[in-house]
């Protein structure tokens, strides 16, 4: 019997496509072919992602538009995030011909068998097998028609200087869902879950247990990276701040740090998700990263500069400790740094949004994600009174990417003329 023909798409974030990628991975090496069109596939994989409202109706109109697109008789499997997460949308979708929930990733070698098991794949890169995925498309054409020429310029300084300004810029402007960003870096996905309680997150429920990734294989799997001339390998999870919680011998991101500075490998680290909670426990290790010039990126989830909002949000850190350990780090030019921030949260002022503005104003962040609030099912926060009008949250996220724009390109100018000051010296 010939193999089946796969059309694999994603909605979710780029962890979510790293898994997806391995996804990929497994059905080529097991003789599954994919395609480019729902028109062709003998079965459609859809992974998704429904941590935010807006994410979550991003995943369910891609859905529709699947179930109308195929065939009857092809089956379409949903998998991850949103089949725990939005449980009423999941029972309407289960009702169409042909459709069906895989929670865990895992759970496709069931639907798809195969020769070689989900376990022993290891991707090559992001881009190493293609899927579908509308936002990384999205991305590339606002890279490529806004910015060309600016490329293109720091293209030829990178070539007389030997500089990484290109780059530096791409990240500033398309983050992680740059293709050529993703181009360059090596991903090693070393920790799963999340063991928090924030009152309006659906992680925990949407992406199941804790799980970290032994050291010696994230070492085997940076080794990789590095025979394959990768200059970058980022350390992925949905929260690095616990890793190895899960793991009886005693394993942190510490001392996985520290064995990475030991094995002085030739190549820079990138980190992300870090959340606040625990930054205050590797900054030392993260200090001598930046002193050996091994780390090029750092990912770390403030959410909000007002101690009362982290308070309802049940995050429990220090503000000002973790503001200091980043304006540490900010010394040293080479390192992009990061954040997120969500604002709307309910019984969200105007004065504790302007203290959020004040830890942007200090212009340490590189690239700032915000989201606006929105009540996620089965979380404490969705229990709350929604109490800030939309157009309230829209103008606030507005305000707020306006002004962390402002300070990235300041950061950026910086890091140019560091880089040409550094190229003659």
């Amino acid at each position: 019997m010939n193999k089946k023909r796969v059309f694999l798409t994603s909605t979710g974030c780029y962890i979510v496509q790293i898994e997806t990628n391995l996804i990929a991975a497994y059905l080529k090496k097991n003789g599954y072919q994919l395609v480019d069109s729902t028109d062709t596939a003998h079965a459609i994989i859809v992974t998704t992602c429904a941590v935010t409202q807006a994410s979550a109706n991003v995943t369910y109109q891609r859905i529709l538009q699947l179930i109308e697109k195929k065939e009857e008789s092809t089956p379409l499997y949903i998998v991850g995030c949103f089949t725990r997460i939005e449980l009423k949308k999941m029972e309407e979708l289960l009702q169409f011909d042909n459709v069906f929930s895989i929670p865990e990733i895992r759970d496709i070698e069931k639907e798809f068998p195969g020769e070689y098991s989900l376990s022993f794949i290891i991707y090559n890169d992001f881009f190493s097998h293609p899927f579908a995925n509308d936002r990384l498309i999205d991305y590339n054409k606002k890279i490529f028609f806004k910015t060309k020429i600016i490329k293109n310029t720091f293209a030829l300084i990178d070539t007389v200087l030997k500089t990484e300004i290109q780059f530096r810029y791409l990240f500033q402007n398309g983050h992680l869902y740059c293709p050529h960003v993703q181009r360059a870096i090596w991903p090693v996905l070393i920790a799963k879950g999340c063991v928090y309680k924030c009152t309006y997150c659906v992680v925990r429920k949407g992406r199941g247990k804790y799980t970290s990734k032994p050291i010696d294989l994230v070492l085997k799997e940076i080794e990789t990276g590095i025979q394959k001339k990768y200059k970058r390998v980022l350390l992925i999870g949905d929260e690095l701040g616990t890793y190895g919680i899960d793991l009886k011998d005693g394993s942190s991101l510490s001392s996985l740090l520290e064995k990475f500075l030991l094995e002085k490998y030739p190549i820079k680290l990138g980190i992300w998700y870090l959340d606040a909670f625990r930054l205050k426990n590797v900054a030392s290790v993260l200090e001598k990263l930046a002193e050996k010039d091994k780390i090029f990126f750092l990912g770390i989830t403030v959410q909000t500069g007002s101690k009362r909002i982290l308070k309802l949000m049940n995050r429990h850190y220090s503000i000002k400790d973790t503001m200091d350990v980043i304006l540490k780090l900010r010394k040293y030019p080479s390192i992009i740094i990061a954040t997120q921030f969500m604002v709307g949260f309910p019984t969200e002022t105007e004065e504790d949004f302007q203290e959020t503005l004040t830890l942007v104003k200090k212009g340490c962040f590189d690239n700032v994600e915000v989201y606006c609030y929105s009540p996620r099912p089965g979380t404490p926060a969705a229990k709350m009174l929604d109490d800030v009008p939309l157009h309230v949250k829209e103008e606030r996220a507005k305000r707020l990417r306006t002004l962390a724009g402002k300070k990235s390109r300041r950061l950026l100018i910086n890091y140019i003329l560091h880089e040409i000051k550094h190229a003659f010296l």
